[in-house]
């Protein structure tokens, strides 16, 4: 019997590794909604100091046969547990909660539409804080020159009252009153769960086309764009591209989907980069046009149409207008990226998430102003992205 279960366990210890290599290696978890270790190349000094063995570690952990199987069912495991006792809190509530149902402890379903919604009231959920932000753009905005700072928040189902009553906007009230007054600020209102609704995803955390060309107008305007100037966009549906987004991920509903869309524009001829290489960034044009669709349910289309993220991306439309623009950013700048930069001669969007290991430089903002000529900053994201400064 010892000596079966051995042998068993060297079998599982050499096939499921076996298995991975024969299958290549994986770049993205559609569990976890996140990119994955990949083997690390074998270097003396790294071995020496101990980091090889770390990132291989790290490697096997994700790229061994299976992984992503076991990760679902482990994943349903936790949410059904969770949603049985969380659901014992909610019906000891009042009955504002009938229209939600809890997954996990994590997020909650709202039952009228199907959207996936995080749990604020969750126990043990990180507060965020936006005052390292704050102290930041504060003292760039004393840089000598003709340079204006700008934010754009982004209200997510983070800031409405739905049903916890807990959030209710605080933090764009807070940011808001600890701004310079010579920073303009602007948000993507959410008065309640049904603007979310029709701005957002179902299935991702992201917003809709819809939502983006809201973002994209208020952006533009807040930065002194004539409504006029404002670019003429489209909001195009693909009815045959079914969106598994991050959240239907995260939560192992793989049934939950939407009907995808891209915002579109007619744009002139420009000059576009990825951490400095030339490269086109964002593909809505061939998504545009797609008529049918045979690839994987769990692909990750928002940031396959939209543009994925990014140390640095760069434009130069050549307008001759002498404005240049830096946009710092998470994920929900990328659909608009090229049409805010079509106002400016050059601009630089850039993701502080991604900077140094795209760049392999630290971030320096007031370097990176003066060394660009920039004279317009802008700050755009959620409360995640505010709050991690």
């Amino acid at each position: 019997m010892k000596k079966t279960f051995i042998a068993l366990f060297f079998l599982i210890l050499v096939l499921f590794p076996g298995l991975s290599l024969i299958r290549g290696e994986l770049s993205e978890s559609y569990v976890e909604n996140r990119a994955l270790y990949k083997y690390p190349s074998f270097d003396v000094g790294a071995f020496l100091s101990g980091t090889y063995q770390g990132e291989l570690e790290n490697a096997l952990s994700d790229q061994v046969y299976g992984a992503e199987f076991f990760k679902i069912g482990l994943e349903n495991s936790k949410n059904t547990l969770q949603t049985v006792l969380y659901e014992g809190l909610l019906k000891s509530k009042n009955s504002i909660y009938k229209d939600y149902q809890p997954i996990g402890s994590d997020f909650l379903k709202y039952l009228p539409t199907g959207h996936i919604l995080e749990n604020n009231s969750a126990f043990g959920r990180k507060v965020y804080s936006p005052n390292g932000f704050l102290n930041l753009i504060n003292r760039l905005s004393k840089m000598e020159g003709d340079k204006k700072f700008y934010v754009y928040y982004i209200e997510t189902d983070y800031d409405i009252d739905a049903p916890h009553f807990d959030s209710g906007h605080i933090f764009y009230k807070t940011m808001k009153s600890g701004l310079s007054p010579v920073i303009g600020i602007e948000r993507f209102y959410l008065k309640n769960i049904g603007d979310y609704t029709k701005t957002f995803y179902k299935s991702d955390h992201h917003w809709k086309a819809i939502g983006q060309e809201i973002g994209y107008s208020d952006m533009a305007r807040l930065m002194g764009v004539s409504t006029s100037d404002l670019l003429q966009t489209e909001v195009k549906k693909i009815p045959c591209l079914d969106f598994v987004g991050s959240r239907s991920r995260q939560i192992a509903d793989l049934n939950l989907s939407d009907t995808f869309d891209v915002l579109t524009a007619e744009l002139p001829r420009h000059k576009e980069s990825i951490n400095g290489i030339p490269k086109r960034y964002d593909n809505k044009g061939r998504y545009a046009l797609m008529k049918s669709y045979n690839g994987p349910r769990t692909a990750n289309h928002y940031a396959n149409a939209n543009g994925w993220d990014y140390g640095l991306v760069s434009y130069d439309y050549q307008r001759g207008n002498g404005k240049n623009l830096l946009v710092v950013g998470d994920s929900y700048i990328n659909p608009v990226n090229s049409f805010l930069a079509y106002h400016f001669d050059k601009s630089y969007f850039i993701d502080p998430r991604h900077y140094e290991d795209n760049l392999k430089e630290p971030l320096d903002l007031e370097k990176f102003i003066l060394e660009n000529d920039i004279d317009t900053v802008l700050f755009v994201g959620r409360y995640k992205f505010f709050g991690d400064f």
